[in-house]
């Protein structure tokens, strides 16, 4: 599989939570108002970003996709920018076999500057308390030392990882591409084939931030049209179990923090966010 060189983009000045980049610190996925098809025809995928305030589009050339793929059960084409329509805003999936495609983007490596409050907003997504960042996993200062203070209004800079996934199916045939890794660079690798589960269900899913398994990371799952949101942790494995209870279009993300290796960056945040569409539901679910 190609992939690509990883480049870091310096975000200046404090943003704020909307931000004043592409993202500041929202999150970014792959959307559609549906995302299961008849044979023959084809689906408009968006680049979203969500936030406090809701969802908006963007252009992809403004979010930075460094790699992004499209694969079927017989092969997988990549490309080193996304190959979008006129508008900038879209790319068209039309699946060329009967089974799920699975589309994928990794997006440019960004360190965004941001205050406090924003920063505080982004670990709640992470599930970690500002008092846990204040020294870091491992880092906890020797008995009888003091942890080193922090200025609370003091900047930090967060080195942003964002892959973003989509599941599309058309017809019924069964492969495995659903279940297949990915190879983003923070990946949600879903343990079972989601679109074609009866629901209610439970689905596994597997979490990786640049190969590695993310033990005791946060998984959050959203029904998109009712906005419901559930949470989940990972076991020592990375796995997680996901609820889902309703048919439509999910969004299962999971977000994980470090402290940063580089000068360049305090802190690291791996982020992705997998989307498909449940249609099957045993009769009386919803």
């Amino acid at each position: 599989m190609g992939r690509r060189t990883t480049a870091v983009v310096l975000a200046i000045g404090v943003l704020a939570w909307c931000g004043a980049s592409a993202f500041g610190q929202r999150v970014a996925s792959l959307g559609a108002e549906r995302l299961t098809l008849a044979p023959g025809e084809s689906v408009a995928l968006r680049l979203e970003s969500h936030g406090p305030e809701g969802v908006r589009g963007i252009a992809w050339e403004e979010a930075g996709a460094e790699w992004v793929f499209v694969r079927d059960s017989h092969s997988q084409r990549n490309h080193a920018s996304a190959p979008v329509e006129a508008d900038s805003k879209t790319l068209r999936v039309s699946p060329a076999r009967a089974g799920v495609t699975m589309v994928g983007v990794d997006l440019a490596r960004r360190v965004e500057v941001m205050g406090s409050e924003a920063f505080g907003r982004l670990m709640e997504r992470v599930g970690k308390g500002l008092n846990e960042m204040e020294t870091g996993p491992g880092k906890a200062p020797p008995r009888d030392q003091e942890a080193p203070h922090r200025d609370a209004e003091a900047p930090v800079r967060v080195l942003r990882v964002q892959s973003a996934c989509a599941l599309v199916r058309a017809g019924s045939a069964a492969t495995d591409v659903a279940v297949s890794k990915s190879g983003l660079a923070t990946e949600i690798r879903a343990l079972m084939d989601p679109t074609a589960l009866l629901l209610p269900s439970d689905m596994a899913v597997r979490v990786y931030a640049d190969g590695s398994a993310v033990a005791g990371a946060t998984v959050i799952a959203t029904h998109a049209a009712s906005g419901e949101e559930r949470r989940t942790t990972a076991d020592d494995k990375g796995i997680a179990p996901v609820r889902l209870d309703r048919t439509g279009v999910w969004r299962v993300e999971f977000h994980h923090a470090a402290p940063s290796r580089d000068g360049g960056a305090d802190w690291v945040v791996y982020t992705c966010v997998l989307t498909f569409e449940a249609t099957r539901a045993e009769e009386g679910a919803r």
